[in-house]
């Protein structure tokens, strides 16, 4: 009797959590979001045509922290980590709303935050100020809404000698 019973309840369980995930997936919505890196032309020389358009270049393997986004546009709930697969793109389900990513070292405490992104470059680099830390610590790498199935880019727009970081200033010789 107690096994019919306990059989009983597993069934039962079973049941909803099958009815629970199909909800689930009757409202999620199917998000896929290219991240890559925008390069301009570096060159000494006049650029072509071709080349006056940024280079773009996908970021494999690349991970982010995705969170719902408040009604003020403030960082809410996290999700979770996703990772970029081999050609840069992130694929998940989501229910409608709005949503942000972060990149994980801007979850570390300010400190951690700049040792991360400070790596030592040498004479020709130089760090801009702490309220550029700051600023760029709090602000989220993309911010997306989504209403159905959605497909964007995420470009990180990158800078000649600095990269993707704000708070770096070049100071070595200029390419002839």
């Amino acid at each position: 009797m107690v096994f019919r019973n306990g059989l009983f309840l597993v069934f039962l369980a079973l049941i909803f959590s099958c009815a629970t995930q199909k909800s689930l997936g009757k409202n999620a919505k199917l998000v896929r979001i290219t991240v890559s890196n925008a390069k301009p032309y570096c060159g000494g020389a006049a650029p072509t045509p071709d080349m006056q358009n940024p280079k773009m270049e996908v970021l494999p393997n690349y991970s982010l922290v995705l969170f719902i986004q408040n009604e003020d546009d403030t960082r809410g709930k996290e999700i979770k980590m996703v990772t970029t697969d081999n050609s840069g793109l992130l694929t998940f389900e989501l229910p409608a709303g709005k949503y942000q990513l972060w990149k994980p070292s801007k979850l570390l405490s300010f400190e951690e935050f700049v040792k991360a992104e400070s790596p030592d470059l040498g004479k020709d680099f130089e760090y801009k100020d702490k309220e550029c830390f700051l600023a760029w610590k709090e602000n989220p790498d993309f911010v997306f809404e989504v209403n159905s199935d959605t497909t964007l880019n995420l470009a990180y727009h990158l800078n000649c000698n600095t990269g993707s970081h704000p708070c770096l200033k070049y100071k070595g010789p200029i390419r002839q």
